[in-house]
């Protein structure tokens, strides 16, 4: 081989080497960009406006379809009743000041942010805003403020959704779909929504960590967080709530309603309730099985566990627990139970009212220990 032939295959292997480095160093770049919070503020029009009274709902979209990592400036946006629909693999963060504001609509059915077959999300300080006070319709109770459908790998943290038509947080499936998997929702605040602060439909592996839902009113059941599977191929598997407050729920501070639940073949639950604090809503904790709905002698099987309640001044009682199904066992461990007079009442007194049919049925599978 000459020396020609030897430097040019020499250069060829020095450029070829340089071009994979570039190639690299250029991929690192573009992942440190993509990585690189993209704000909102820099899709808006020119001369945009900062008070929430322009609806930008398509530019925001644009944003989201685009970019995994985003920020919302500190500032309110104006949101049509399309809502907003979030993709895989992205960070959503509301900075101080933020907060998406529903233009009013007449629809009975929207969602403010939706989440749906969708996987690895997390969404930063939310602060969202129905349009209850100036909804221009009468019917339904389906506005919702987040909805998550069949999803995967959900992190919400520092949510604040009020005055939605609907529920402040919606938890589902898409039809003939999976349940949604792997929920985390924390720190958040719920209130003054017309239906339910939080209703969980289907879910596998659920954790609800320092959430505080309240005053939810206008429709039934008004509660705080509300289980209620509307349908045998609705899941409630892998539920654990701890560290939650209710507050002058017109309804409950929690519900599990298991009816429709039934129709299908045997299903497994299980739900965890830990240091669960009521204030003032009508009844304190409900749970509910009625078996009208059975197709042959399918059960619910489970366990539904209440650890360190602490039910105070609740209009109608502390409990209720009407469970017709001996596979669902309710545990209830350490309560402590306030009147609405302000006494707080002896572990005798507990056991007398909490064992009396006005707090459960005497079918029901139910043990209370004090520790």
């Amino acid at each position: 081989m000459n020396s020609f032939k030897v430097f040019a295959i020499f250069s060829f292997c020095i450029v070829s080497s340089l071009f994979i480095v570039s190639e690299k160093s250029l991929s690192k770049m573009r992942s440190k960009t993509q990585e690189m919070p993209f704000s909102i503020e820099n899709i808006l029009p020119l001369n945009y406006v900062k008070d929430g009274s322009y609806d930008y709902t398509d530019y925001v979209q644009q944003a989201l379809n685009k970019y995994n990592n985003i920020t919302f400036p500190g500032f309110p946006i104006l949101i049509n009743d399309k809502g907003l629909y979030l993709k895989s693999n992205s960070k959503i963060t509301f900075m101080p000041g933020s907060k998406l504001i529903l233009k009013p609509t007449s629809k009975s059915n929207y969602s403010i942010i939706q989440m749906r077959n969708v996987s690895d999300v997390t969404l930063v300080n939310p602060v969202i805003i129905g349009d209850r006070a100036l909804h221009q319709g009468t019917e339904g109770e389906w506005g919702m403020g987040i909805s998550i459908y069949s999803s995967s790998n959900i992190t919400i943290t520092g949510a604040n959704v009020s005055n939605c038509w609907g529920d402040g947080i919606y938890i589902s499936r898409v039809k003939n779909s999976s349940s949604s998997i792997m929920v985390h929702i924390s720190n958040s605040s719920l209130s003054f929504n017309r239906r339910d602060g939080i209703s969980i439909i289907s879910v596998d592996g659920l954790l609800l960590d320092s959430i505080y839902s309240a005053n939810c009113n206008g429709t039934l059941p008004m509660s705080g967080i509300n289980f209620e599977p509307e349908s045998y191929k609705d899941d409630l598997l892998n539920i654990e709530v701890r560290n939650v407050k209710t507050e002058n729920n017109p309804g409950n501070g929690i519900q599990i309603g298991l009816k429709k639940i039934y129709g299908g073949s045997d299903k497994k639950m299980n739900i965890k309730i830990i240091n669960h604090t009521d204030n003032g809503s009508n009844i304190g904790f409900k749970v509910s099985a009625s078996i009208s709905r059975r197709v042959n002698n399918e059960s619910v099987n489970g366990t539904i566990i209440i650890q360190n309640p602490d039910w105070r001044n609740n209009a109608q009682s502390p409990l209720q627990a009407s469970i017709y199904d001996n596979q669902i066992k309710l545990k209830i461990i350490s309560p402590t139970i306030q009147t609405s007079t302000g006494k707080i009442l002896t572990e005798s007194q507990k056991k007398n009212l909490l064992l009396s049919k006005i707090c459960v049925n005497p079918e029901a599978n139910y043990n209370l220990s004090f520790k």
